[in-house]
């Protein structure tokens, strides 16, 4: 359809997303740093090979639960129970990750209040961190184009890995990786709110959710449950389900409307 991504469910749909699963998952036959390199952030290490396998796995995930939709006949607030189990899923498995494979208080994204660096640099950090709640918070919304949203997710992970690597072989600089990959970022963005059936509404919260997960701590799983049970009583949710069909409450208030002028 114009103005989406297209991600319908076809055969193509579908060998596409096995793909990139496929192309993350071909990583595990490389021989990468085991911890993070404070002095060569850029350079692949375990926790973030095994991160990048777990997230293009939700992005697959959140594609089958779209196209197949195998809590459909169980109504909304089922299925978009359903939907938060499935995406948060992984999200478990990510922390195994880190929990295996980590270093306490060392992770890509997060910046410090005493952070010496310079103030672009670390806006761009505070960028691609609210990123991660966008995507994730496209994955939660139970939307109409909920299948173009797993797939968008893709191009942060693909982007990520592959400027990564031509970093490590030194075919480019650390400004390139930053600009492509911040250009992938900002491309994404514009597809999930536009995508988004309310644009504003979901830049409020997922920057709720932000601002509670990195100024109050709070725990995630946690944030995404109430963002997760907001979402199925917004207006996104109102003005657009799957397939097109308007939600009841707005049948139900156009039918008060055309009683009111009958009357």
């Amino acid at each position: 359809d114009e103005g989406t991504l297209g991600f319908d469910g076809s055969t193509f749909d579908w060998v596409t997303l096995a793909l990139h699963l496929a192309l993350s998952s071909s990583s595990l036959i490389f021989h990468v740093l085991k911890k993070r390199h404070p002095a060569h952030p850029m350079m692949i290490w375990q926790e973030y090979r095994l991160h990048a396998i777990v997230f293009s796995l939700r992005c697959f995930v959140v594609f089958s639960f779209a196209t197949l939709r195998p809590f459909a006949a169980y109504g909304n607030v089922v299925e978009g129970v359903a939907l938060y189990c499935c995406v948060m899923f992984n999200h478990v498995l990510a922390d195994l990750v880190t929990k295996n494979f980590g270093r306490a208080g060392d992770t890509a994204v997060r910046v410090r209040e005493d952070d010496p660096r310079p103030w672009y640099i670390k806006f761009g950090m505070r960028f691609y961190s609210y990123y991660q709640f966008m995507a994730l918070g496209s994955h939660l919304a139970n939307v109409d184009r909920l299948g173009d949203m797993g797939f968008n997710a893709l191009v942060a992970i693909q982007s990520s890995a592959f400027l990564m690597t031509l970093y490590r072989k030194q075919l480019i600089k650390w400004y390139s990786h930053a600009f492509w990959y911040t250009a992938c970022l900002v491309l994404s963005t514009f597809h999930i709110l536009y995508l988004s059936p309310n644009a504003p509404v979901f830049i409020a919260k997922t920057m709720a959710c932000f601002l509670l997960r990195t100024q109050l701590r709070m725990n995630k799983y946690v944030i995404w449950a109430m963002y997760a049970a907001v979402s199925l009583i917004t207006a996104e949710q109102f003005h657009y389900v799957y397939n097109g069909v308007k939600a009841p409450l707005l049948e139900y208030v156009a039918e008060l409307q055309k009683d009111s002028v009958s009357f």
